[in-house]
């Protein structure tokens, strides 16, 4: 099952979330580490956390990208495929990015916990 987040605003955010509870996570308690962005901590997304109960969110520090395992996604992605290069074709870029996401291997910390073999 995919589940994709459709739009990052508070509206898409919300969607995802129901569907994570409703569909792939219906009895299941769900963490969520996230980055300060405003439609992480809207009223809309809060109050539905707090409703579910089921919802759980860990608070990476406000300007700490390199505590946020995903800005290393992005930036080893970003060396990769598309640094320093022209970009003729947007859609092939986007491919070969989608391609490389897919075949990578990214290590990680997460908050000083080790990732486990």
């Amino acid at each position: 099952m995919r589940i994709v987040l459709k739009s990052s605003n508070k509206v898409g955010l919300l969607n995802l979330a129901q569907e994570l509870g409703n569909i792939a996570y219906a009895y299941k308690n769900i963490l969520l580490f996230w980055d300060g962005a405003g439609w992480h901590r809207g009223s809309v997304v809060q109050d539905f956390i707090k409703e579910d109960g089921k919802i759980n969110v860990v608070y990476f520090p406000p300007y700490s990208p390199e505590e946020n395992p995903q800005e290393h996604v992005w930036k080893a992605g970003r060396s990769a495929v598309t640094h320093n290069k022209f970009i003729p074709d947007i859609e092939k870029a986007a491919q070969d990015f989608i391609h490389y996401l897919n075949s990578a291997s990214f290590p990680y910390k997460l908050l000083h916990l080790t990732e486990r073999s």
